[in-house]
């Protein structure tokens, strides 16, 4: 082969390679960016809730969207029926105490009563105290009375006075050393008063 042919080829090859980097250069700069598409688009929407409408018994609205509802464990009464339970219980509970002493217990069942009670009522209390201290012998016989509460009537209640009164129905015991003990029933009328949002005992009487 002659030194111009091979010149030639040298010359030929030389010029496809170019042409070739040329066209490289070329697909690559005239590509078009690849563009990233999402397939979906989250959203926060709110869940619907299969085979219910309405929210109705289920706590939930149409579209499942949160409703709480709480379900109390008891009934909320009317805030007279409230009181009127308050009045009751302390009226059993100080009947009990009340009516509940011995000799020998130098009267504390009536002390212990005291913050419970109208400030008349303690004036009344505390002289009851006294005198019956000072009458009482210390050598005396022992002498004690269990009461229990059988049933509790409201024989008046007015909220907005702030009075009520209620009618205990108790069961007696008294006991008296070297008798048998003697059992008898026996009613506490107390009234009550409501003195800053508080209910108290004004007055009690056996009947």
């Amino acid at each position: 082969m002659s030194r111009g042919i091979k010149i030639g080829l040298i010359i030929l090859i030389i010029v496809i390679v170019i042409a070739g980097i040329m066209f490289l250069i070329w697909a690559l700069i005239t590509k078009p960016p690849i563009i990233f598409k999402p397939s979906s688009v989250v959203t926060n929407q709110p869940k619907t809730t299969p085979g219910l409408s309405g929210g109705q018994g289920t706590g939930l609205s149409g579209t499942g969207t949160a409703t709480e509802e709480v379900a109390l464990p008891f009934a909320l009464g009317q805030p007279e029926e409230v009181e009127q339970q308050k009045v009751l219980s302390l009226a059993g509970l100080f009947a009990e105490r009340f009516g509940s002493f011995s000799n020998q217990g130098d009267f504390e069942n009536v002390e212990d009563l005291l913050p419970l009670m109208t400030e008349t009522m303690q004036s009344w209390a505390r002289d009851y105290i006294v005198q019956g201290r000072v009458s009482q012998a210390s050598d005396e016989a022992y002498y004690g009375m269990l009461t229990k509460v059988i049933t509790s009537d409201i024989k008046s209640f007015n909220l907005t006075a702030g009075t009520a009164t209620i009618e205990i129905n108790t069961q007696r015991r008294e006991t008296k050393k070297g008798q048998a003990d003697r059992i008898f029933y026996q009613a506490l009328e107390l009234g009550l008063s409501r003195l800053d949002g508080a209910w108290l005992v004004a007055s009690a009487t056996w009947k």
